[in-house]
């Protein structure tokens, strides 16, 4: 996937804008640099003014939780499998009382998980932000709006700011909101383009 500055760029602050990240946030950034949600994660905090605290250390690690509470994060990302850790780690008992922000993505997560910890990061006023994304959108496409975490379960909310949706039958024809069908995006983060040799790397936009 060939991405541009512009791309990432667009995409980094239309996330912070949505996602409501701050001058004041630190984010314990865990995911790979290489994998699209965690490069997407230091990108928009950074274009914030946000602190990135980064770490190789395993979410299951005391390590990790010991960084966590002396740089006094904000935000902490996760793949629905780290959401299976912090279920069984209980983030109540973690005593990380500056943790106001969970985000989501990397593939879909139950219903249930996303129902209990919404819950949770209610009920200490923080907010847990369901997202989805392909790194062909550098990477972020949808966030659902953390007030609607319960109300809309299973749904990944609208198009980021400046992104558009629709759904389109087999032909490429326009389908009405709520019709099963596939779903194509619009936006100032779309690709340049793929690439499968260096030489290919210098290729402008592809893409219209």
């Amino acid at each position: 996937v060939r991405l541009s500055h512009r791309n990432i760029t667009s995409n980094a602050e239309a996330i912070a804008q949505v996602l409501e990240i701050g001058g004041t946030d630190r984010v314990l950034a865990h995911l790979p640099l290489h994998y699209s949600f965690g490069f997407s994660v230091i990108s928009s905090h950074l274009s914030s003014g946000a602190s990135v605290v980064p770490t190789s250390e395993s979410l299951a690690s005391a390590a990790l939780w010991k960084l966590f509470r002396e740089h006094h994060c904000t935000s902490l990302p996760g793949v629905p499998s780290h959401f299976d850790i912090l279920k069984r780690l209980d983030i109540d008992r973690l005593k990380v009382p500056t943790l106001v922000r969970l985000m989501q993505a990397g593939g879909r997560m139950r219903p249930e998980m996303i129902k209990d910890f919404a819950a949770k990061m209610s009920a200490r006023s923080g907010r847990l932000y369901v997202m989805y994304g392909q790194t062909e959108a550098s990477p972020r496409i949808t966030t659902l709006p953390a007030q609607e975490a319960l109300s809309s379960l299973g749904s990944v909310g609208p198009a980021l700011p400046g992104g558009r949706l629709e759904i389109r039958d087999e032909r490429g024809g326009l389908l009405p909101s709520g019709t099963i069908g596939e779903v194509v995006y619009f936006g100032p983060n779309v690709m340049m383009g793929y690439a499968t040799s260096r030489a290919e790397l210098a290729h402008g936009y592809q893409l219209k």
